[in-house]
């Protein structure tokens, strides 16, 4: 994605190689950031989020070049790729929004740039109040969905969180997603004041994209609690519009050597956005967080697998625990992920394993043991963790054996320990472990 956005950006900066160069460096940090990486592992969904987006990117492209070239064609392209991208997901019923609003803008008022052909207009206006009827006939909301909230406090801090959420966590969160949109918003007013909106209106249109979705999304999910904004996956919205704000900021700063005060204002904000790079390449203080949600992930699939799931494990794997208990039985028998394939530990369940005799000893040792309910009430199973590491490698598998050496459970090799690193005085790997089993009768 963030090499169509930079050649995108290439038609607004091309004149100035430091900025390109400087989106080059940026436009990558934003997009793999440890945030976004976590929507990329939720799989299937993380793959729909981001088509959704690269049509809406699609979309914008051919809206804006429509209104700068007066060709009608644009316009078939750009409702083309928005509906795509609503059959792809939700989010991009932005770019429909606001290529209806265009057409009805523009038989109000032919002067305004772009194609003036009537029959276009009016044919895409029908069919984007089709698709839009058609969707909001066929929604399919839960039961015990809250109710939409209207509260503008709770939805200007929901929207804040929205976009603050992308480079930094806690309380900053508010404050950087207010300099974001502070930004955005005064690069485009600095850009039509110069007259120079029309250039960059595809990333004025992308810039609006995570404010609006992050609008849309408080109005639903605010019931949930402030903090459903800070959720990953709408981190590859909120990537967009980042993106889009570091563009028209480094397009709104003086090109030309003109007044001292614009020089100052010019080599502050390049600095500015250097150091802006050094911080999101950097900081890891939400990187633990993540890392551990994937290792549960992990060990949730394996429970899943061997049908001894717990609270905990439903938690790890989804946090709309009853939709997934439904679809649960029909994941299984469609062999849908993640019950395709076994891991190379599961695959000895129920075999016999002799106790290993070599030179070298591994080192290692059982640290926790706990007992849980199945989620579905049918028995018991244990939970256990520890690590192990021969010759500084980890284990290549974990199983749990019964007192025959039967194996009855499987893990994995999911956590790093820098305790053991500092006694070892080497960095091990991921040597600490946890596995599940069927608790005994």
């Amino acid at each position: 994605m963030h090499p169509a956005l930079l050649l995108l950006a290439k038609d607004v900066l091309g004149g100035t190689p430091p900025r390109l160069l400087l989106c080059a460096v940026l436009f990558p940090l934003v997009m793999f950031s440890a945030k976004l990486t976590h929507s990329y592992f939720l799989g299937m969904s993380g793959a729909i989020w981001l088509t959704a987006d690269l049509f809406v990117i699609a979309s914008a492209a051919c809206l804006a070049k429509a209104i700068t070239t007066d060709r009608p064609g644009w316009l078939i392209g750009a409702l083309t790729f928005g509906i795509l991208g609503v059959l792809a997901y939700s989010t991009a019923v932005y770019i429909l929004l606001v290529l209806l609003i265009y057409c009805l803008a523009k038989l109000w008022r032919p002067t305004l740039p772009g194609p003036s052909a009537t029959v276009a207009l009016v044919g895409i206006i029908a069919t984007i109040v089709i698709v839009l009827g058609l969707g909001l006939a066929n929604r399919n909301q839960p039961p015990s969905h809250p109710q939409l909230q209207f509260d503008i406090l709770g939805l200007g801090e929901f929207v804040l969180i929205y976009l603050g959420n992308a480079l930094t966590t806690g309380p900053l969160r508010i404050a950087v997603g207010l300099v974001i949109l502070t930004a955005g918003v005064l690069a485009i007013r600095s850009l039509e004041h110069d007259g120079r909106l029309k250039e960059t209106l595809l990333f004025a249109l992308l810039f609006l994209f995570a404010p609006f979705n992050a609008l849309m999304t408080g109005i639903g999910r605010l019931g949930y609690g402030v903090k459903i904004a800070a959720t990953s996956r709408y981190q590859s919205v909120t990537a967009i519009t980042v993106i889009a704000t570091i563009t028209l900021i480094l397009a709104a700063l003086p090109r030309d050597s003109v007044s001292r005060r614009a020089r100052i204002l010019r080599n502050t904000t390049f600095v500015v956005l250097i150091c802006c790079a050094v911080i999101i390449a950097l900081d890891r203080s939400y990187v633990e967080n993540y890392a551990a949600r994937n290792e549960r992930k992990v060990i949730a699939e394996i429970a899943l697998r061997q049908g001894i799931e717990g609270d905990r494990h439903l938690k790890a794997a989804t946090p709309s625990r009853r939709q997934f208990e439904r679809v649960l039985p029909v994941l299984r028998a469609a062999r849908h992920a993640p019950f395709h394939w076994r891991s190379r530990c599961e695959k000895l369940l129920g075999q016999s394993i002799p106790e290993a005799t070599t030179a070298s000893p591994a080192t290692g040792r059982i640290e926790t043991l706990s007992i849980y309910r199945k989620a579905d009430d049918s028995g018991r199973a244990i939970a256990l963790s520890g690590f192990a590491e021969r010759d500084g490698t980890a284990a290549e598998c974990i199983v749990i054996v019964d007192g025959s050496g039967t194996v009855i459970g499987a893990g994995a090799s999911v956590s790093e320990r820098p305790d053991l690193d500092r006694s070892k005085g080497r960095p091990l790997g991921r040597v600490g472990w946890q596995a599940v089993a069927r608790l005994p009768s």
